[in-house]
């Protein structure tokens, strides 16, 4: 039988934490960094680029691709989900205070859907940030 091999690729170095990824309308891989603040695209020529518009204590965790073609993912830290094009333009919608974003989907109704892991709820958000 033959050994898998593992190819590991280094993104931003220790305390980065690396959690949460899903394949981007481009191709590339992303990828929340939990412990920096920030997401990483991972490109199919290996390419590692940083996205760090977040604050270090946001806690970025799941990441998803949105309706609208950009990456979305939630802010667990300071209650808020992210959005990164794939162009690298960046933005955030603020949540209710305390929420703390944990999951997040993309329901039939083309709506983000999050869960509340602090406040025990479930939450929806519009592309539009509605």
């Amino acid at each position: 039988m033959t050994q898998p091999a593992i190819r590991e690729i280094p993104l931003t170095g220790p305390g980065s934490g690396p959690y949460s990824i899903t394949v981007g309308p481009d191709g590339a891989l992303w990828l929340t960094l939990a412990g920096s603040g920030g997401v990483a695209r991972l490109g199919l020529d290996g390419e590692v680029r940083i996205h760090r518009d977040d604050p270090p204590g946001s806690r970025p965790l799941i990441i998803v691709g949105g309706p609208d073609g950009a990456l979305w993912y939630t802010r667990s830290g300071d209650d808020r989900l992210g959005r990164v094009t794939v162009d690298g333009e960046a933005g955030s919608v603020a949540l209710p205070p305390g929420c703390g974003p944990c999951g997040l989907a993309v329901g039939a109704d083309g709506a983000l859907w999050y869960a509340g892991m602090n406040d025990d709820t479930a939450g929806r958000v519009t592309a539009a940030g509605r």
